[in-house]
């Protein structure tokens, strides 16, 4: 879902994820990671923050990444790319075939003329 946020995203957009590896766990709200992405003042781009607070190692720590329009298109069309992978659809595209290709082959008894 974040992904689809991401991708989603416009240059006056602003979006927000939260993740506890606890939740549901005795030790929830120990250990807080938030990605804030915003867009940059004057419209160049996205400023991506990562922050993760850990109170059972005493860690509370930022890190502040400014990202151009360029550099964004870069993201989206990388997640665009790795989506049907991480969904697992490659694996039915891969396995079917274009109308006919099967008849052809078995009527002929030859390769594919691209196996040649």
């Amino acid at each position: 879902m974040e992904i689809g946020h991401l991708i989603s995203l416009g240059a006056k957009d602003s979006c927000e994820f939260f993740h506890d590896p606890f939740k549901g766990k005795s030790d929830e709200g120990r250990v807080r990671k938030v990605l804030k992405v915003e867009p940059l003042p004057d419209g160049s781009g996205h400023f991506f923050n990562l922050s993760v607070q850990n109170k059972l190692i005493n860690l509370d720590e930022s890190i502040y990444i400014p990202v151009t329009k360029a550099e964004f298109a870069v993201f989206i069309s990388t997640f665009n790319y790795i989506l049907p992978y991480l969904l697992g659809w490659h694996t039915f595209a891969n396995s079917i075939r274009p109308e006919g290709e099967s008849r052809a082959n078995a009527r002929s008894g030859v390769e594919n003329e691209w196996n040649r």
